[in-house]
């Protein structure tokens, strides 16, 4: 599956990166201001991104599960089918 989630993190620091270099004195005196700016804009993506991962992840870990109580209630099923198969088998047994 191709998601676009592992390339969003390099791409937010490169433009993170461009975004806070001074190109000037009057953005110099600036940069500390704007890269505290930036640093809190990248955790909270970096957040977002984290949280879209874990999602994903629970949606496959549900997935693995529903896959799981099929196959049990399928062995289930089966189960019951020999019980009563036995049960029938035995009587016949006996009654014959």
């Amino acid at each position: 599956m191709l998601t676009i989630t592992p390339h969003l993190a390099p791409a937010i620091v490169f433009a993170v990166t461009r975004s806070t270099a001074p190109s000037h004195l009057l953005a110099a005196a600036n940069a500390p201001t704007l890269a505290a700016g930036a640093l809190t804009i990248l955790v909270l993506i970096l957040g977002l991104i984290f949280v879209a991962a874990a999602a994903q992840a629970i949606r496959d870990l549900a997935g693995v599960l529903a896959q799981l109580i099929r196959s049990a209630v399928t062995i289930g099923s089966a189960l019951v089918v020999i019980a009563v198969v036995a049960v029938a088998l035995i009587a016949l047994l006996i009654h014959h």
